[in-house]
């Protein structure tokens, strides 16, 4: 019989693999971090951070952008609430908000948000979990189609106003996988229950998504309310790319209007195809915001866009995640 120190060290046997992988990855997001801000000239300057620091100040932004955050995420919870609801699943707001906070907190450690499924599960009852899943599947599609038609225009506008320079060929080929990606997404969106009865000719699947077609086959009589999915998504992406423009001003990138929030979406953008965990991801994200920034900024604001990067990241991020992590251990207390 095993005993609990063997347990426990097993477990760090096993989880030694992932541990160190996800170590070198973050090993190696920094080291590209470090050789994007050292190939600049402004880095060797020891007043650089300083001088982001000093441009900082205007603190009605800052407010702003803290006020927007439950709007944030009030707009994610009023685009998976009402899909649930239309199943006959009865679930209040404040489960609702525990729901979707426990999703933030588990997807912090797992790649491109899986873990939002698993968190909203644990608040939905048994018969319900599979749509949880169905629902947060649509309201996920939905978010990416908006996000990657609010980047397709912030692209256009930069080729247009002459800020990126591409040859010909690049762009056509660019523009092709924008359109093949927007043309997956809607087809996923609306073709999920075929996707599953694909996927159950497997036997690997065939058990697992037994439950959620079943779901599927309800939903097509359902009322799933396609329009006010993709508003919310659409209400919800001008709010958080708000907040990052509003946050790139509190950090004094002087950057009229249109030309910020288009860097804004062109950033989105490039970040929404990295498969990684938020945990892990922050340092790639500031990879991509600083890559964009070359494009369209002097160096000097490197440290400013990255600053506005990882200022936003806790906002949006790391402070419902910490919320949710608060729900999650009174749910496990009370359960124990």
């Amino acid at each position: 019989m095993s005993t609990r120190k063997d347990t426990i060290f097993g477990f760090i046997l096993q989880s030694l693999p992932s541990f160190l992988l996800r170590g070198l990855l973050v090993f190696a997001l920094l080291a590209l971090l470090y050789w994007q801000l050292s190939s600049r000239e402004q880095w060797a300057n020891e007043g650089l951070w300083a001088q982001a620091w000093a441009r900082a100040g205007a603190w009605g932004y800052l407010v702003a952008v803290i006020l927007l955050l439950p709007l944030n995420w009030g707009l994610e919870l009023l685009k998976w609430l009402p899909a649930m609801r239309a199943s006959g699943a009865q679930i209040s707001w404040r489960r609702g908000w525990a729901a979707i906070l426990s999703g933030a907190t588990v997807s912090m450690f797992t790649p491109n948000r899986v873990g939002e499924y698993g968190g909203r599960m644990l608040w939905v009852e048994k018969n319900a979990r599979a749509w949880a899943v169905v629902a947060t599947i649509w309201g996920s599609l939905a978010q990416w189609g908006t996000l990657l038609a609010g980047g397709a225009l912030a692209l256009t506008f930069w080729l247009i106003a002459g800020k990126i320079s591409l040859p010909l060929a690049a762009i056509l080929l660019l523009y092709a996988l924008l359109f093949l990606l927007a043309a997956a997404i809607i087809l996923l969106y609306l073709r999920l229950p075929a996707l599953v009865d694909w996927l159950m000719r497997f036997r690997f699947w065939a058990r697992r998504l037994q439950s959620m077609r079943c779901q599927l086959a309800d939903s097509a009589a359902a009322p799933r309310a396609d329009a006010w999915i993709w508003g919310m998504a659409t209400a919800r992406y001008l709010v958080y790319s708000s907040q990052y423009l509003l946050m790139l001003y509190f950090w004094g990138l002087p950057l009229s209007f249109f030309d910020a929030f288009s860097m804004v979406a062109l950033i989105y953008l490039l970040q929404t195809g990295l498969p990684l965990p938020p945990s892990t991801g922050l340092v790639a994200r500031g990879n991509v915001a600083l890559f964009v920034a070359a494009l369209l900024l002097p160096a000097a604001f490197s440290a400013s866009v990255l600053c506005a990067t990882f200022s936003l990241w806790i906002i949006n991020v790391f402070l419902p995640a910490a919320l949710g992590a608060v729900f999650l251990i009174a749910r496990f207390w009370r359960s124990a």
